[in-house]
């Protein structure tokens, strides 16, 4: 995959994972990247799944981001991505 700037100004990538948190949750990498448990309820593949329409985009962002009841989302901002050594900070975003 590849991203283009057409733009004429700098453009931004902002990326995060829940990786670190589900590796200092689960502490096993076998379980995490090995487990074959199919979230059915989930993703059963529907037809439909990967359409965006009305119903599956709220104001705070799409239904992926924030589920039902889910106020904030954290992540985790490193000042030098580059520094192994860099110490995080987490930041709160908040859902409106």
């Amino acid at each position: 995959m590849s991203h283009k700037n057409v733009g004429r100004g700098p453009a931004r990538l902002i990326s995060v994972t829940d990786l670190p948190l589900v590796m200092d949750l689960y502490h096993n990498a076998d379980f995490i990247f090995n487990n074959e448990f199919v979230f059915r309820d989930r993703y059963d593949n529907q037809p439909d799944y990967f359409t965006v329409n009305q119903s599956k985009m709220r104001i705070a962002g799409s239904a992926a981001t924030f589920g039902e009841g889910e106020k904030d989302l954290y992540v985790t901002v490193v000042k030098d991505p580059k520094d192994s050594q860099a110490k995080g900070s987490i930041v709160k975003i908040p859902n409106r």
